[in-house]
């Protein structure tokens, strides 16, 4: 849930009594001031938003590149998993069958290349010897036999593309690893499904990194802000803001899922998780400036005033304020750093 870090300070309004024409008296004690002292000191004040987060690991959705059947499934959720390891193959028998039967056209296209070239040029030398090399005939039959030979060059070099598409199928396509160090969060098939391309098979929280999770904030609001940060476990992390994908926000919205917005944690990794974590979106700040706590300055409709110690009594000091927050007012003029002020009891 959203806090405010930094509210401007609620204005209150003290009427004046005192007959028409008469001065008001200098000192003016209303009810809320206590005798609770502060001391007007140089201080930073800054102004903002604070939201809460979560510290979640990095998952990775992993899915099959080809359709199939799930044949083997070699991890359990909750399983610590390194880099490259295999989670779960498919049934390989209809792809083995498919690359051998690629590999099987493969060698008989070249088995015969082979033997058409072969007999190219026994065919292209008799026409040779009974016509001569510069002949129509021979130019005719060289043509004939460059064009039939293209051919079954392309013809072979199709065929060794399926076939390294097939392997890859056999090999690759059909293990689904791990792109990283961490935990299975999920198994979502069992041996014997049918799986479609790109439909989530696994899913691995990686141990290596992780990243902060809030409330939804739009892109224009934290672009608004002069500085974006987080604090975990009491210390401070630079964070970057991850806009959500248009169609994804497109289809929440229109759904009426919850949003969130997510931040990458700069220098953080898997061991942040878990731990409390506060995001500052911060949109002023004043720095080494005159501040008195916000529960000092008063208001009416002369302007801004404290209340100030002058020798045990209270005296009122109107003030000119700059930045105000929930706990702190800038003061611009009207008061020294060290005077005493008395704070709303």
């Amino acid at each position: 849930m959203k806090r405010l870090f930094c509210a401007v300070l609620s204005l209150l309004c003290l009427c004046a009594c005192a007959a028409p024409g008469a001065e008001a008296p200098e000192l003016l004690e209303p009810v809320t001031i206590g005798s609770d002292m502060a001391v007007a000191s140089i201080a930073n004040i800054y102004d903002g938003s604070v939201i809460e987060g979560n510290v979640l690991p990095e998952v990775e959705q992993l899915s099959f590149t080809t359709s199939g059947t799930i044949g083997e499934i070699l991890v359990t959720m909750g399983d610590q998993v390194k880099a490259g390891d295999a989670l779960v193959k498919l049934d390989t028998t209809t792809l083995k069958a498919q690359r051998d039967s690629i590999a099987d056209s493969l060698e008989y296209a070249r088995t015969m290349d082979a033997f058409d070239t072969r007999e190219a040029q026994l065919n292209y030398q008799l026409t040779v010897e009974q016509y001569g090399e510069d002949s129509a005939h021979c130019r005719l039959l060289a043509n004939e036999q460059r064009e039939a030979a293209e051919k079954r060059a392309a013809q072979i070099a199709s065929l060794e593309e399926k076939l390294a598409e097939a392997e890859e199928a056999l090999n690759v396509q059909s293990v689904l690893t791990s792109p990283c160090n961490g935990t299975v969060a999920a198994v979502n098939v069992n041996v014997g499904q049918t799986v479609w391309p790109n439909e989530v098979a696994a899913v691995v929280a990686s141990e290596d990194s992780c990243y902060l999770q809030t409330e939804f904030l739009s892109e224009s609001t934290v672009d608004s802000a002069s500085e974006l940060y987080a604090t975990i476990g009491g210390l401070r992390y630079e964070v970057e803001y991850v806009p959500m994908d248009k169609n994804e926000y497109i289809t929440k919205t229109l759904s009426g899922a919850p949003m969130n917005s997510t931040y990458q944690i700069l220098d953080g990794d898997n061991s942040l998780v878990g731990q409390y974590a506060l995001l500052y979106l911060m949109t002023d700040q004043r720095e080494g400036v005159l501040c008195v706590p916000s529960n000092a300055v008063l208001h009416d409709s002369t302007g801004y005033y404290v209340y100030v110690d002058e020798n045990g009594t209270k005296s009122r000091q109107n003030v000119e304020v700059g930045l105000q927050t929930a706990a702190q007012v800038e003061i611009l003029s009207g008061l020294e750093e060290g005077v005493q002020v008395y704070v709303v009891g």
